[in-house]
């Protein structure tokens, strides 16, 4: 095969190629000569990568198993509180209700308020006077 060069020019050529291929592996910290300990250096930073990779995989899902816990959580807890609160305020209107009385207690938990709403049956003024003094 005819070129249009001397055979110096490719000689050049090669050996500017392996200055290049050395400094890029000066620059990426590539010392191994040998190709086996090279290879057996990739497969532990590899492995090492995998069980990073999987070790964040791990704690991602656990991320989203304790935001769902938690949500689930705050529901039951609304629950709950509203079980109470439907509780009490039934039976103090039933305690009052023996009395004479009406009431009705309201829960306000954002602003974290009792709002309590007594109404007396003023069918008799005696039982009447005899209620407001228990109450003191």
């Amino acid at each position: 095969m005819k070129t249009d060069r001397e055979p110096d020019f490719y000689k050049n050529k090669i050996q500017r190629a392996e200055k290049d291929i050395e400094r890029e592996k000066a620059k990426r910290n590539l010392s191994e000569k040998d190709p086996e300990v090279a290879y057996e250096k990739y497969m532990r930073s590899k492995k090492d990568l995998d069980s990073k990779l999987m070790q964040i995989e791990r704690i991602e899902n656990n991320v989203e198993s304790l935001k769902e816990d938690l949500k689930n959580r705050r529901k039951m807890w609304k629950r709950f509180r509203s079980y109470i609160c439907d509780q009490t305020s039934n039976i103090f209107d039933e305690i009052l209700g023996k009395k004479g009385s009406a009431c009705q207690l309201e829960f306000n938990h954002e602003s974290k308020e009792l709002n309590l709403m007594v109404q007396k049956d003023n069918r008799n003024t005696m039982t009447q006077t005899s209620d407001v003094k228990a109450l003191r």
